[in-house]
């Protein structure tokens, strides 16, 4: 299989799904670190008035969310869930979290039965890094 690789730059916001699709998402993260994530899978974009943004000392906006202002329900993902290699990538991070899918919110949002396939997977929240 051929693999492409795609940056979420141009979106910035939204959710990758783990599966084998042949397309990596490279997504900026960790503040002025600026790693690269990568993970293969779907990316469903998320607009950007979920997201909160403060201006930081250097006059860059840091993104962050609050849980209620998601439109979905979701767990973040802890130490119980990852085994010892991706426990390193917990210690500091900005710009992802990973997450269980708990379901929409409002269940006559036309969005939330296109989101019933994904209760219960484990994917990545993503949002702007704040370099």
């Amino acid at each position: 299989m051929n693999i492409t690789i795609i940056r979420t730059d141009p979106y910035g916001f939204g959710l990758i799904v783990p599966a084998k699709t042949g397309i990596i998402f490279e997504h900026q993260c960790d503040g002025y670190a600026c790693n690269q994530i990568q993970q293969e899978g779907i990316f469903i974009p998320l607009p950007k008035r979920y997201f909160k943004c403060e201006i930081n000392a250097d006059g860059d906006p840091e993104y962050y969310y609050d849980e209620e202002a998601l439109p979905f329900e979701f767990e973040v993902i802890t130490y119980n869930y990852l085994d010892s290699k991706s426990i390193i990538w917990m210690f500091m991070h900005e710009a992802y979290d990973w997450i269980i899918f708990k379901g929409w919110k409002n269940k006559e949002d036309y969005h939330a039965r296109e989101f019933d396939n994904f209760i219960g997977k484990k994917m990545l929240l993503i949002y702007q890094n704040s370099d």
